[in-house]
């Protein structure tokens, strides 16, 4: 009897002291300060009539001094949700919870986040950022200068290694336009060092900023950059949601006009119970609720929508479910659906993904120095964010919440929105057109003289040319997405309007993304290599 009473004893002290996250929500910000505003900040609330409130106040000193002296660890305060983020056992959580000045207490579950990649394809020097832009029109923004310059953009990720030495963001480096970093999850390491971790974030980065000369041009490549990390991938996320919205309020903080985040939450919890479809509702989940006060105070929230259209899950996760957070799914290079690619609706009935951008075998810039394709709404996310970044330079006295409406109404599915692509595709000269009433100048691949069809094709395609000179010696190489190789062949170019059949379907390729290039007199024929698509 007594062993089993000591046992019995031994469990309740296990329990009493194995210690747990908790979210401490106060009752006021008693002798609380508010927060210093930065120029850029100040300039951002004038522009969307934001005056200050409550939740621009800190956390009450007295209420922290309180909650200090208690045998636990505080991880951090948001004024947004007027809460202390603090790791204690149940004892002390129930002495807290008698606190006069305490609201309430919400457990903090402990999830993982999904960081929104999936199957990729390598490649070499072959790849171009051409396609992903043309698709958006981005090319004819940039044509006319339109680059990002002077928008403020944070970036939130698993880090960003190699950013600081690698070459396609010298330009970033010497203009100072890193302007702060913060790394959310180990103060002890920089943003750049992350290792294989920062991979996905030095990806997501390179689609926004990375330029190589002729070959590949980051969808905002001119504007300033804001680096979080938030997630931790040496454990299951206990805090990654915490982090996300400790990275928000520093962004505001700061200024910044656009979040860009390519991570999602919903399920695969270490301990606690995974999110259910009913909390997809945009204000349920903490960092839905981060995501809609972040855009209360004038920040463009874009956000990948989830790549869990396979999935038993198969609906958005969060924060895209957010009602004021534009989340972006994925289409291929030919505007199909990807099938990846999460879909809605939210549970409360309304429609997502908001838009769509290229997520389908998208060119990113590896921190090992090589282009190469990945998949998921990781990637089309940052194509949105610098697509929404050249918009606003256009007119920089738009709301967020205007630009957020602008984009999606200019989808080529804008109208007949549904589940799976949302507003659609949007178009940069549509938005162009609304704020200036003026049409962006045709994109320079428009009048090329080679024109490739039907693209896609089974294997037989046509080239089109126009030789305005003599008879002309060349020679097509057609690679795969690898780089390699696999056909190339001398061609005569008559003078005058020519057509010439290329038959590829004798080599049995399989169906996917192949470039072609055409060279004659030692020169280049073709301003960017040719995109050919079998199916």
């Amino acid at each position: 009897m007594r062993i089993l009473l000591l046992l019995l004893l031994g469990l309740f002290s296990g329990n009493a002291v194995s210690a747990q996250y908790s979210l401490i929500y106060l009752t006021d910000k008693a002798l609380s300060e508010p927060i210093y505003l930065t120029a850029k900040n100040e300039l951002r609330r004038k522009r969307n009539c934001i005056d200050l409130d409550q939740k621009d106040y800190q956390v009450s000193r007295q209420y922290l001094h309180t909650l200090s002296q208690y045998p636990i660890q505080i991880i951090g305060t948001s004024r947004w949700l007027n809460a202390v983020c603090i790791k204690s056992s149940q004892l002390q959580l129930l002495e807290i919870q008698k606190l006069p000045f305490v609201k309430k207490i919400e457990a903090y579950q402990h999830n993982c986040s999904v960081l929104l990649s999936n199957n990729e394809i390598g490649s070499n020097q072959i790849l171009s950022s051409a396609t992903q832009l043309r698709m958006l029109e981005l090319e004819r923004l940039h044509a006319m200068g339109y680059t990002g310059k002077g928008i403020d953009i944070a970036v939130f990720d698993n880090g960003f290694t190699s950013l600081d030495y690698l070459e396609p963001y010298a330009d970033l480096r010497n203009e100072n336009r890193i302007r702060a970093t913060k790394n959310f999850v180990d103060l002890t390491k920089t943003v750049y060092q992350m290792g294989t971790d920062g991979d996905h974030g030095s990806r997501v980065l390179s689609v926004l900023a990375a330029k190589i000369p002729n070959q590949f041009e980051g969808t905002a490549y001119d504007a300033n950059f804001y680096l979080a990390v938030t997630e931790d991938m040496t454990q299951e996320g206990v805090l990654e949601e915490w982090n996300w919205l400790m990275a928000a309020e520093w962004a505001d903080s700061l200024g910044v006009d656009i979040i860009s985040s390519s991570l999602g939450y919903f399920a695969n919890f270490t301990y606690g119970t995974d999110y259910t479809y009913e909390q997809m509702d945009g204000k349920t989940t903490l960092i839905a609720r981060a995501a809609n006060i972040a855009a209360s105070k004038g920040i463009l929230v874009i956000n990948a929508a989830g790549n869990e259209g396979e999935s038993d899950w198969r609906h958005i996760i969060s924060p895209a479910d957010a009602d004021s957070c534009l989340a972006v799914g994925s289409v291929d290079a030919l505007e199909k659906y990807s099938s990846f690619s999460s879909i809605g609706p939210t549970y409360d009935g309304r429609t997502k993904p908001d838009i769509m951008a290229m997520g389908g075998l998208t060119i990113t810039f590896l921190p090992q120095g090589f282009l190469k394709t990945g998949n998921g709404t990781s990637f089309a996310c940052p194509m949105m964010s610098g697509f929404a970044a050249c918009l606003w330079q256009v007119d920089t006295t738009l709301k967020n919440m205007e630009l957020f409406q602008l984009i999606k109404q200019s989808g080529n599915n804008a109208t007949y929105p549904n589940n799976y692509v949302g507003w659609g595709i949007p178009k940069a000269d549509k938005v162009y057109f609304q704020l200036t009433q003026k049409h962006l100048p045709e994109s320079k691949y428009e009048n090329e003289e080679i024109k490739i069809f039907p693209n896609p094709s089974k294997g037989k395609f046509v080239i089109s040319f126009l030789n305005e000179s003599n008879e002309l010696s060349a020679e097509y190489f057609l690679f795969n997405p690898m780089g390699e190789i696999i056909q190339q062949e001398n061609l005569i170019l008559k003078p005058g309007f020519q057509y010439y059949s290329l038959d590829f379907s004798y080599l049995n390729l399989a169906q996917g993304l192949y470039y072609l290039k055409l060279i004659g007199l030692n020169q280049s024929l073709i301003q960017e290599n040719k995109l050919l698509i079998l199916e």
